[in-house]
């Protein structure tokens, strides 16, 4: 070998040894106290870039990230603990420390890779995995909602049915409901399971705004158990022509679906309830009128003879006696709500004007007398006829039950009704 080639070979492997054993570039960065500086550190000695390869020397700055708070140095220092790369031996109970550590920080892959750990044969822990994914969930992994969720909601489709907990499950069935991700052949499944937890009466997470929210979501997504459930809560609050409209999109999509046979009673009830409306509506309008133009004695009359109406009796008869007018009624009147009503206002307001007519009935006619019809005979000596009696023709159609799975209490309609009003308007006088 020529002299000079020696001593050029001599000088390149001095060189060489010099780089070899040369700091990082980062490491300055990193005793300086700055976190990014310890992560690439830890990386150019995993990768050995500008040092030797060193997966101690990139754990050990992994860890110095992981303290400063970079996730990042977490999960990787996890990764090679967990596999046992190069020279560090593998520590599984360490990596899951790492993980768990990268995961409560929001780091997506450290979640999944807790989730792995815990949930595998050897090291299996869901009542430890379980706040990891909570807290992974909260810190903005998304992915850690759905599995902590699937553990809570159904442990698991029964998997683990002692860590169920659906007021734990409700708001991440929610963030699952609303990660696109989760959607698998147009379904996102945790949707329905938002739906079930809200809705559910005996539920300490029943929550009747996001029951209604998310019933109504699943029905226009195609569901047809959605939409005869939401068809449920609106007859239940006597939203009826919006219960009609959500037992037919139920029928529409399943046609075996116990909503259908709901519908067409649903539709004769409405249609008798306008007519009642309708009647109510004409009968307020005349006594209002009456009343108005201060006819007391005519609408009494009305009320008794032309509607047969207790309420309507009461409300002219009321009227009249406020205003002084007693005097309009018509004796046979009198009489007639002296049989009607047995005590209170009215019987008072009717007796007083007949004791200053000087009938002699007052305080008798309908009550105290011990024969059967002693009233009506009295009635008939003095004016012919029988005796007006209150009339039922004017009750309001009785409703169709609700379907027996929305049969529910007053307090938990009431919650429905006021969550309803809250979030949209009403087809009826509900939410006035």
């Amino acid at each position: 070998m020529r002299p000079w080639l020696s001593t050029l070979l001599l000088s390149l492997l001095a060189f060489a040894g010099s780089a070899a054993q040369a700091q990082s570039p980062s490491e300055a960065s990193c005793a300086a106290g700055k976190a990014e500086g310890c992560f690439y550190t830890a990386a150019e000695y995993a990768q050995g870039k500008g040092v030797p390869a060193s997966k101690q020397k990139a754990v050990e700055f992994f860890l110095m990230a992981c303290d400063k708070g970079i996730p990042d140095g977490c999960y990787y220092s996890a990764n090679i603990q967990s596999r046992g790369e190069g020279d560090v031996p593998e520590n599984l109970p360490q990596a899951a420390n790492l993980y768990e550590r990268a995961c409560r920080m929001g780091h997506v892959e450290g979640c999944a890779s807790i989730n792995g750990v815990l949930k595998s044969k050897d090291q299996l822990d869901i009542a430890r995995l379980i706040p990891i994914l909570e807290a992974g969930c909260q810190r903005g992994a998304p992915k850690a909602c759905a599995q902590a969720a699937d553990l809570l909601y159904d442990g698991r489709r029964g998997q683990y049915p002692g860590h169920i907990d659906l007021v734990r499950a409700a708001p991440l069935v929610e963030k699952a409901c609303a990660d696109a991700s989760n959607i698998y052949k147009g379904i996102n499944a945790f949707c329905w399971s938002a739906e079930n937890v809200f809705a559910d009466p005996s539920s300490k997470a029943f929550e009747a705004s996001k029951a209604i929210r998310y019933t109504r979501m699943n029905c226009d997504n195609g569901r047809s158990g959605s939409c005869s459930n939401l068809g449920r809560i609106y007859d239940s609050i006597e939203e009826w022509p919006l219960a009609v409209a959500a037992y037919e999109q139920a029928c529409k999509l399943d046609s075996a679906a116990t909503a259908c046979a709901s519908i067409a009673p649903l539709k004769k009830y409405l249609s008798e309830l306008a007519v009642y409306e309708a009647k109510v509506a004409e009968r307020k309008a005349a006594m209002d009128n009456l009343l108005g133009s201060g006819q007391y004695g005519a609408a009494v009359n009305m009320a008794l003879y032309r509607f047969g109406s207790v309420q309507y009796a009461e409300m002219a008869t009321l009227a009249a006696n406020r205003a002084g007018r007693m005097s309009d009624v018509g004796t046979q009147d009198l009489y007639a709500l002296a049989s009607w009503f047995r005590d209170g206002p009215v019987r008072a307001a009717a007796d007083r004007e007949m004791a200053k007519r000087g009938t002699g009935l007052e305080g008798t006619f309908g009550a105290g007398t011990n024969q059967a019809g002693a009233a009506d005979a009295r009635w008939k000596a003095a004016n012919g006829g029988r005796l007006p009696t209150p009339s039922s023709s004017g009750s309001s159609p009785s409703r169709p039950p609700v379907l027996s799975a929305s049969q529910a209490a007053a307090q938990t309609r009431d919650k429905y009704r006021s969550a309803h009003c809250m979030g949209a308007s009403s087809n009826r006088n509900l939410c006035r």
